[in-house]
C-alpha cells in the first residue's frame, strides 16, 4: 500500500485518540457517481454512464448531467444500482433528482447494511418516493434517514425480490417502470473518535508500542515473536518462512472488517464483509476473497480501473493475474472444467461476492507471488490437527509448513522475504476443506511492470502521436524516465495522480531511428527497480490530397480550370498522361496543373494523369500515386455549367460526360450573378449538392434564359423558389419512380410504369416535393420518408412559369447527392433523356393532365355532372339511407390524375344538400374541385303521394301544380304557389306545406 494510506489511516487512529468529531456531508455529482468516487471515506459507484436529462419544468426545459436508473416492465425488473459505502457510519441521504414520470410516484427503493449490501439478504428496505418532473423544480431534492449503524446503502429503481432475497418472485418493493434520474448525491457520514483518549491500548492497533505484544502486533519486535506477525527479521531464511525457525508457525492473527473507501485498491464487495485488513503498525494486509459468486477474483489499481476475474466454480490449472502483475496462480477444482479469463472494471469484479473455495482430497491452489513478506490464508476444516486426516498442507517452494485449523474460520501466517516463492495449498482427506480468503503483505520496496502498451515494436512517423504506454509501481516509490542514447523528443513521461501508474506519450518529433528508454522506481533517491522499452521513429509516407476539380471535361481549345494539389512529406512531385498542351508545376508542396488543352483526331479523347510523389530520403514504402482524368469534348459541342458546392465528381457527372455533353464544373457563388456570367454556356445543371437557399441557383432558375435540370428539390420550400410546401429525403428503401406521363422523352427508352434508377440507396435516394405551382405538370412520383403518400420526384415546369422572357426549358429529376454513385443504366439513361430535352434535342407532345371526372354514379344511378359549375347532383329514391354510400367514378385521365375521396370509397351524404361533399380531382400538383349533393325525397305522411309534392333539401317539387301554402314555425303562412318552391332563400328551420285537404312539416 501507498505510504499516503498508511500516514492517513495512522493519522486517523490518532485523531480518534484525542478528538470527538461532529457529522459532515459529502457530495458526489453524477459524473463523479459514475466514475465510482472516493471522498472522506465515502465510496459512490454504479454500472451506469451519464446523460443529460431533465429533472423539473422550469419553463426551459434545462437539462442537468444525471445517473440515470431504468425499468422497462414488471416483466424484466431493473437490477441496476447506485451504491454507496463508507468507513463511518451513514446518518442520511439526500438524492437530488427526478422520476421521469410528471407527478409524484414511487421513486426508488433503497436497501442498507452495516457493511456491504448482501444480495441472500435484503432484510433492511424501504420505498421512497421522489418527485416528478415537477414545476419550478420544487421538492426534487429528497432527505432519506437510515437506521443506526447504516454503513452501506444500495438505491434501485425497481428490483424484484423473492422473500428477502434478490431473485424471481412476485414482490416488487417498488412499483411503476420509467427512469430515476440522480443529478447529485450528499451523504451525511457520523463523525469519529472515541470518548476517553486515556483507554487501554491493548484493544487500539495503533496504541503503545511497548504494550502488551501479545495485545498489540505492532509491539515491541523483541518481545516475545508469537506477538509479532512480522518475526525476527534475522532469522535464518533458509528456514521455515513462516516465522523463527526455533518458534513455529506464527499463531493466529486478530481480523478486523474494513469498508471500502480509504485504501488505494478498489474494495471486494459482500460475502463475509468486504476486504479484510489489519494494520500491524508498520503495513497493512489485505485478503483477496477467492470465490466472487462463481469467480475468482484479484485487485485492481484505481488508476487503471481494471483487474481481472476468472468466470465459472469449474476451475482447473486457470492462470489468473492481478492487473498490477505481481500476483499469479492456479485454481483446481472437482468438476474438471476449465475457466476462462478475463479482464474487467472493478465495478463488475466486486459486486455481490459470496462463497468459498472448495480444496478436495490432492487438489491443490497455487499462488506464485513476488514482493510480499508475509503470507495468510482464511480457512477451516473439520479437523484441529492432522493426525485426523482431514485438513491443508502449505507448502512454501516446496517446504511444508507446520500448521492447525481448527472447525471454525482461522488465520493463519507465514513470514518469508519479499522475492519470488510458489506457494501451495494441498487438500487432504474429504471434501470439507474451505479455503476462504489469502492476503499478501506488501513488501516496502517499490518495484515497475508493464500495464499495457507497446513498449517493444511500436512504430511511429515523426509527427505522428505515440500510442500510449503505461506502467505501474508497487509500493511507494518515484517515477524516474531516463533516455538510453538519443532522447525521443515529444514522448514524455505523465504521472497519474495517486503516484501508482506512469504513462509515456506524445507527439514524437525526433529523427528517424531507434530509442531506449528506461522507466525507474526510486526510492529515497535510490533507484531501485525499472522497465526498458523502445520505439522506432521512421520517415513518413507521402501523402497527396487531391484537388477539388481533379476530372474535368471541357472542349479542345479551352483553358482546364488549374487543379491544386497538396504534396506532404515529400522533395518533390511528377506528373505523367496529360494532354497536350497542359502541364504541371510544383513548389513548396504545391502542384498545379493547367493549360490549354489542344485539338484532338476524335472526340471525346480522355487522358488519364497521374502524379507520384517523391518521397523523402529514409523512406522505403511503396510509391504513393493519385490519378485523375481529363475528358477533352468536340469544340463545337455544347457547354453545360455543373453548378456544385463541395464534390462533383460522381455518377452523374461522369454518365453525362460520357454522353458527350460538355459539362464545366463550378462551385457555386454566394450571391446572384449577372447575366454575363452564363454566356459562353447552352445549359446549367443544379446538383443537389448546392445549398437550397443558394441565391445563384435561385437565380439561374427565375432570371437566366438557359436550359436548366435541376436536382435539388430542397429549392422548391418557401422563401427559395415558393414552388412547393415541402420536400422529403424519400423512402431511404425506395430505388423506383412511378410514371404519370409515360409519352414524355424524359422516358424514351425506358419502359413500365415503375423504373428502377438506382441499384441501391446510400441512406437517401429519390427525393420528392409537395409541388403548389399551378400549371406545372408532375412526371413522376416517388414515396416519401418518414410519411405516408408520394410526393413529386420528375417536375416539368412550362417557360411561361420561370419567369419573364424565359424561353427555355427547366425539368426537376430529385435525386440526393449520396446516391449519385447509385445510379444504374436506367437512372443514367433518364438522365442524359432529361439533359437533351431540355437543350432543346427532342420535342414535347406532353399537355397539362385532363382534371375531370367523367361519371360518377351510385347503386347504378348516375348523377348529373355540370362541368361549367363543378356541380355534381343525385336524387335517391325516397327515404334511401344516405350515410355510406360508395360512388363509382371515372376520370378523364385515369393514368394521370387521382380523385379524393377515392372511388368506391363510402362516404356520408346525409347533409350534402346544405354542405355538398367535395370532390378534388389532382395530377399531383394542379386541382379541380367537384361539389356533390346527394338527396332523398322526404315522404308527406299527411298529403298523398298522388299530388306530386315533395322536398329534397332544397326545392318544394310541385309536379302536379297542385295550390300549396307554405307556413313558418311561427304559423305564419310566407307563401302560396303551384309550382316548384325554392327554398334556398330562406333562414334555416322548421315550416309547414299545406294543401286544402292536408299538410306537412319540414326542416330547412
Amino acid at each position: 500500500m501507498k505510504n499516503i494510506f498508511r500516514s492517513f489511516f495512522a493519522a486517523t487512529l490518532l485523531m480518534a485518540a484525542i478528538n470527538v468529531f461532529a457529522d459532515s456531508n459529502v457530495s458526489f455529482t453524477a459524473d463523479e457517481i459514475a466514475s465510482g468516487a472516493t471522498r472522506s471515506g465515502v465510496n459512490v459507484s454504479t454500472d451506469f454512464s451519464t446523460a443529460n436529462k431533465q429533472i423539473c419544468k422550469d419553463g426551459s426545459a434545462v437539462k442537468t448531467t444525471t445517473v440515470s436508473l431504468s425499468s422497462s416492465a414488471d416483466s424484466s425488473p431493473d437490477s441496476k444500482y447506485v451504491q454507496i459505502s463508507s468507513s463511518a457510519e451513514i446518518k442520511s441521504v439526500s438524492i437530488h433528482g427526478a422520476s421521469n414520470n410528471s407527478s409524484t410516484s414511487a421513486g426508488c427503493i433503497i436497501f442498507w447494511a452495516n457493511g456491504t449490501p448482501d444480495v441472500s439478504n435484503f432484510s433492511g428496505q424501504a420505498e421512497i418516493a421522489l418527485p416528478g418532473n415537477a414545476e419550478g423544480c420544487n421538492g426534487n431534492t429528497l432527505a432519506v434517514n437510515v437506521p443506526s449503524g447504516t454503513k452501506s446503502l444500495r438505491i434501485y429503481r425497481r428490483v424484484k425480490v423473492n422473500g428477502s432475497a434478490l431473485g424471481s418472485g412476485s414482490n416488487y418493493p417498488a412499483s411503476g417502470a420509467g427512469t430515476l434520474n440522480i443529478a447529485d448525491i450528499t451523504v451525511t457520514i457520523a463523525g469519529e473518535g472515541g470518548d476517553d483518549p486515556s483507554g487501554d491500548p491493548s484493544g487500539d492497533p495503533s496504541g503503545d508500542p511497548s504494550g502488551d505484544p501479545s495485545g498489540d502486533p505492532s509491539g515491541d519486535p523483541s518481545g516475545d515473536p508469537s506477538g509479532d506477525p512480522s518475526g525476527d527479521p534475522s532469522g535464518d531464511p533458509s528456514g521455515d518462512p513462516s516465522g523463527d525457525p526455533s518458534d513455529g508457525p506464527v499463531p493466529p492473527t486478530d481480523l478486523t472488517i474494513h469498508v471500502p473507501g480509504i485504501y488505494d485498491y478498489l474494495q471486494l464487495g459482500g460475502g463475509y464483509g468486504s476486504e479484510m485488513v489489519k494494520y500491524d503498525g508498520r503495513n497493512y494486509e489485505t485478503y483477496y476473497f477467492l470465490k466472487i459468486n462463481s469467480k475468482i477474483a484479484v485487485a485492481t489499481r484505481t488508476c487503471s480501473s481494471e483487474g481481472f476475474i476468472v468466470t465459472s466454480d469449474n476451475c482447473t490449472s486457470t492462470e489468473y493475474d492481478a492487473a498490477d502483475g505481481w500476483f499469479s496462480g492456479k485454481i483446481n477444482s472437482p468438476e474438471g472444467s476449465d475457466c476462462k479469463r478475463e479482464q474487467a472494471t472493478g465495478g463488475a469484479m466486486f459486486d455481490n461476492a459470496s462463497g468459498d473455495v472448495k480444496i478436495y482430497n490432492n487438489n491443490e491452489v497455487h499462488f506464485h507471488v513476488k514482493g510480499y513478506d508475509q503470507f495468510c490464508i482464511l480457512a477451516r476444516d473439520n479437523n484441529e490437527t492432522e493426525s485426523k486426516g482431514k485438513h491443508f498442507e502449505v507448502y512454501i517452494d516446496g517446504v511444508k509448513q507446520s500448521m492447525t485449523l481448527a472447525s471454525t474460520a482461522t488465520v493463519r501466517t507465514f513470514n518469508m522475504s519479499a522475492k519470488e516463492h510458489l506457494i501451495t495449498i494441498r487438500g487432504i482427506g474429504s471434501s470439507n476443506n474451505y479455503l476462504y480468503a489469502f492476503a499478501l503483505r506488501e513488501a516496502d520496496v517499490p518495484s515497475i511492470k508493464l500495464l499495457k502498451g507497446d513498449d517493444a515494436t511500436q512504430v511511429v512517423e515523426t509527427g505522428q502521436n505515440l500510442k500510449p504506454i503505461m506502467y505501474v509501481m508497487r509500493n511507494t516509490g518515484i517515477f524516474e524516465l531516463e533516455w538510453v542514447g538519443n532522447e525521443g523528443t515529444g514522448a514524455e513521461m505523465t504521472v497519474c495522480a495517486t503516484g501508482d501508474t506512469a504513462t509515456i506519450a506524445g507527439k514524437v518529433m525526433a529523427p528517424v531511428g531507434q530509442y531506449v528508454y528506461r522507466i525507474y522506481a526510486t526510492k529515497n533517491g535510490n533507484r531501485v527497480d525499472y522497465k526498458e522499452g523502445t520505439f522506432k521513429v521512421i520517415t513518413p509516407a507521402p501523402s497527396i490530397v487531391p484537388a477539388e476539380n481533379s476530372n474535368q471535361a471541357l472542349k479542345a481549345g479551352k483553358a482546364i480550370q488549374p487543379m491544386v494539389f497538396t504534396i506532404n512529406n515529400a522533395s518533390d512531385a511528377t506528373v505523367s498522361g496529360l494532354p497536350e498542351g497542359v502541364t504541371a508545376v510544383y513548389n513548396d508542396g504545391t502542384l498545379t496543373i493547367s493549360g490549354t488543352v489542344a485539338a484532338q483526331s476524335s472526340y471525346p479523347a480522355n487522358f488519364t494523369y497521374t502524379i507520384t510523389a517523391t518521397p523523402l530520403p529514409g523512406y522505403d514504402g511503396n510509391p504513393v500515386t493519385y490519378s485523375g482524368t481529363i475528358t477533352v469534348i468536340d469544340p463545337n459541342a455544347k457547354s453545360v455549367l455543373y453548378l456544385y458546392k463541395s464534390k462533383y465528381q460522381s455518377g452523374v457527372f461522369d454518365a453525362l460526360s460520357a454522353a458527350g455533353f460538355g459539362l464545366v464544373p463550378r462551385k457555386q457563388a454566394e450571391a446572384a450573378q449577372p447575366v454575363s456570367v452564363y454566356d459562353s454556356y447552352d445549359a446549367v445543371i443544379i446538383t443537389e449538392d448546392v445549398d437550397a437557399n443558394n441565391p445563384e441557383a435561385i437565380n439561374i432558375v427565375k432570371a437566366i434564359n438557359l436550359p436548366v435540370l435541376n436536382l435539388n428539390a430542397f429549392m422548391y420550400q418557401p422563401n427559395r423558389l415558393d414552388w412547393g410546401t415541402n420536400a422529403n429525403n424519400g423512402d431511404e428503401t425506395n430505388t423506383a419512380i412511378t410514371v404519370m406521363q409515360p409519352t414524355h422523352p424524359v422516358f424514351e427508352g425506358l419502359t413500365g410504369n415503375s423504373i428502377n434508377i438506382l441499384s441501391a440507396v446510400e441512406s437517401r435516394g429519390i427525393q420528392c416535393a409537395d409541388i403548389n405551382l399551378a400549371g406545372s405538370i408532375c412526371l413522376a412520383t416517388a414515396p416519401k420518408r418518414n410519411e405516408t403518400g408520394n410526393g413529386t420526384a420528375i417536375h416539368e415546369v412550362p417557360t411561361s412559369l420561370r419567369g419573364n422572357n424565359i424561353k427555355q426549358r427547366y425539368l426537376l429529376v430529385a435525386l440526393s447527392a449520396r446516391s449519385y454513385d447509385k445510379l444504374n443504366n436506367n437512372g443514367k439513361k433518364l438522365l442524359v433523356n432529361a439533359m437533351n430535352y431540355v437543350m432543346g434535342n427532342t420535342n414535347s407532345t406532353v399537355k397539362l393532365p385532363k382534371l375531370q371526372i367523367n361519371t360518377f354514379s351510385i347503386n347504378g344511378k348516375n348523377a348529373n355532372i355540370d362541368q361549367n359549375n363543378n356541380r355534381i347532383t343525385i336524387q335517391m329514391e325516397s327515404g334511401s339511407d344516405l350515410r355510406a354510400l360508395a360512388p363509382l367514378i371515372t376520370l378523364a385521365d385515369e393514368d394521370k390524375t387521382f380523385v379524393s375521396p377515392a372511388a368506391n370509397e363510402a362516404v356520408d351524404f346525409t347533409n350534402s344538400y346544405a354542405v355538398p361533399v367535395k370532390y378534388t380531382v389532382t395530377d399531383m400538383i394542379n386541382t379541380r374541385v367537384y361539389n356533390v349533393v346527394i338527396t332523398a325525397p322526404t315522404a308527406l305522411d299527411e298529403i298523398s303521394e298522388e299530388d306530386g309534392i315533395w322536398f329534397d333539401g332544397l326545392t318544394i317539387h310541385n309536379a302536379n301544380g297542385t295550390m300549396a301554402y307554405l307556413y313558418n314555425a311561427q304559423g305564419q303562412r310566407i307563401a302560396v304557389f303551384n309550382t316548384d318552391h325554392d327554398m334556398s332563400r330562406y333562414p334555416r328551420g322548421m315550416y309547414i306545406i299545406a294543401t286544402a285537404t292536408a299538410s306537412k312539416r319540414i326542416i330547412r
